[in-house]
């Protein structure tokens, strides 16, 4: 992570008994993460101090006001600065104090972030879950004197669970946006995933230029160079008609390659479908360059294309010395053009670079890091198969965020349970997540005991013992079985068995959660707001083992299996939870 950092507190108040004489200046024509930051700014200076500062526009501020600059000010001009791409990429901030004024300020998403930091900084701001905040209570609060900058180690970052991903759900992207990750997969691109039938549509083109397409018609034939023009002069409508930082030229979502006499030839000529796929992306990538210079040259824009199925293995060669090279120049990728690399059959308990696990992927990164020194990642935390078990990838988060992050990667979304909510300790693993990929030099174990001691408070140290024992069950499970466990793979139903889980095991851990729900008890009577809201968090948790004792040892309760199938269901729909699985499926036994 690029960070400058100096902060000394001075003299000058910035709250005092729910008093400020702060206010927010923003531009006279705010982007819309500039309103978002001056918004974010007051929900946590209320929450502080329970006074919000004033918002106005620039040419409304009066000079001898106390004034937050937020964004890309006439103001900040006159200070000598202009974000830029290169330098700020677009979560990047910076927070001058000058006199007494403050300036917040970044490409895009560095605004409300640089928000985030000064709160943090002033108000002891910090964001753990949409119903767990933190602020250090204060009688007053005194202005810092700050020079903060601040950019994250992957530059783009995305959660593909429920609750980040899902924008049309209420909350969704502004919680998203409070962890520090502020996109999905979808609201900063043009186009994304498998796209070249969305830029040159079958229904349209296909009856006229069969030739544009495959034999079977499952792609675009890419050696094509009629084909190509029409494909680059479609995506330039597309473009002006989109707003977004990313397009994804991407190939369709099958196993298939165009097996044209011309195509045949030039996968044999350099033994690679990827070295046609990366030919033909890079000549896209230099039109839209040289057309967007001359159309709108301040609009970054990357292109992306997809290593996926038939183009997964990189165009590379062994030089000999036993160096990874590009197997030529011309599948070198264009500095504006990305490649998206799906990691495959990857066993997410061990690391990417693990030859013995994890081969196939480990040679994939490694080359493809030779070809493009732009990747974007599209990886997984869930199994898709069942979200109920606690997936295994609790060790390898953070080496293999900072494994891609050495590989060169600037953009990844790491897809879980996104059509659900599960009780698999998701709040934690969005906190870790999205804290890693903003600064992969924070200490695991310090951040994990934080979140515990935060979002669970009293019940911290049992539902750390419980999260705990799920971990040394897996590591017990691999020692027992080997690489043939694959405990941390993403797409296996193959762990709703009694080998796995001894009910002595699952019999203990309900013992370590009665244990959390008697100490709630307690609370019950001395302190009634907080048993409000830790009750459905250990509920929730507490899911996770039900599920398997119903489904692994069912027949052991006989005539109340029923009921307790019943009760299950019912205490999962009141945590939001509608499904079991990636197929929406939410049968128990």
């Amino acid at each position: 992570m690029v960070k400058e950092y100096r902060v000394k507190e001075t003299n000058v108040v910035l709250e005092e008994n729910g008093k400020t004489d702060f206010i927010a200046v923003l531009p006279d024509h705010p982007d819309e993460y500039e309103k978002f930051a001056a918004s974010e700014l007051c929900w946590i200076f209320g929450l502080a101090a329970n006074v919000q500062p004033q918002v106005v526009a620039e040419s409304e501020s009066k000079a001898k006001s106390r004034r937050i600059f937020l964004g890309k000010t006439e103001a900040l001009k006159k200070l000598g600065e202009k974000p830029t791409f290169e330098e700020f990429c677009y979560d990047g901030y910076k927070i001058r104090t000058v006199g007494e004024d403050v300036y917040i300020f970044g490409l895009q998403r560095g605004t409300y972030f640089g928000v985030y930091e000064f709160c943090r900084i002033h108000f002891g701001y910090r964001y753990y879950a949409k119903t767990e905040v933190h602020i250090d209570q204060a009688e007053r609060y005194m202005l810092h004197d700050v020079s903060v900058f601040e950019k994250p180690d992957i530059a783009a970052r995305s959660l593909g669970y429920w609750s980040t991903f899902k924008f049309d759900a209420p909350g969704n992207e502004v919680h998203a946006a409070r962890l520090k990750l502020g996109r999905n997969l979808y609201t900063d691109w043009v186009l994304s995933a498998h796209t070249y039938f969305l830029i040159l549509p079958k229904e349209k083109y296909f009856a006229d230029h069969p030739d544009w397409y495959s034999p079977d018609g499952n792609n675009l034939c890419l050696t094509n160079e009629e084909m190509t023009a029409a494909f680059i002069e479609s995506l330039k409508e597309i473009i002006k008609k989109t707003p977004g930082n990313y397009v994804m030229i991407g190939q369709e979502d099958n196993f298939g390659f165009c097996d044209c006499p011309r195509c045949r030839a030039a996968i044999e000529k350099s033994g690679s479908p990827s070295a046609v796929m990366m030919r033909f992306s890079n000549k896209v990538a230099r039109a839209i360059r040289t057309w967007l210079k001359e159309t709108d040259p301040d609009r970054p824009l990357t292109v992306v294309t997809f290593a996926y199925n038939a183009t997964s293995r990189p165009p590379v060669r062994t030089d000999e010395h036993g160096k990874l090279m590009p197997i030529s120049d011309d599948v070198v990728a264009e500095d504006n053009l990305a490649v998206m690399v799906v990691p495959f059959s990857c066993v997410y308990s061990k690391a990417y670079n693990d030859k013995t696990y994890n081969r196939v992927v480990a040679e994939n990164f490694e080359g493809w890091s030779v070809v493009s020194k732009n990747l974007h990642v599209w990886t997984y935390c869930a199994n898709f198969d069942n979200y109920m078990i606690n997936f295994n990838n609790w060790s390898t988060m953070k080496k293999n965020y900072s494994i891609l992050r050495d590989y060169g990667v600037s953009f990844i979304f790491d897809q879980g349970s996104h059509n659900t909510p599960t009780p698999c300790f998701e709040e934690l693993r969005q906190f870790l997540q999205a804290g890693f990929m903003w600064n992969l030099e924070q200490d695991e174990e310090k951040l994990t005991d934080e979140f515990f001691n935060e979002y669970y408070k009293d019940i911290a140290p049992h539902m750390k013992h419980y999260w705990q024992l799920f971990r040394d069950r897996w590591d017990f499970i691999e020692s027992a079985y080997g690489e043939g466990a694959r405990t941390g793979a993403g797409d296996s139903s193959y762990w709703n068995l009694a080998q796995f889980w001894p009910k002595e095991f699952l019999s203990y851990c309900m013992i370590v959660l009665n244990e959390a729900r008697g100490k709630l008890e307690l609370l019950r009577v001395k302190e009634w707001d907080k048993y409000v809201l830790l009750r459905p968090r250990l509920l929730k948790d507490s899911l996770s083992v039900r599920f398997i004792l119903l489904n692994v040892y069912g027949n052991d309760y006989g005539s109340e299996l029923a009921r307790k199938v019943d009760q299950f269901k019912k205490d999962c729909a009141a945590c939001g939870i509608t499904a079991f699985n990636e197929g929406d499926f939410m049968g128990v036994c």
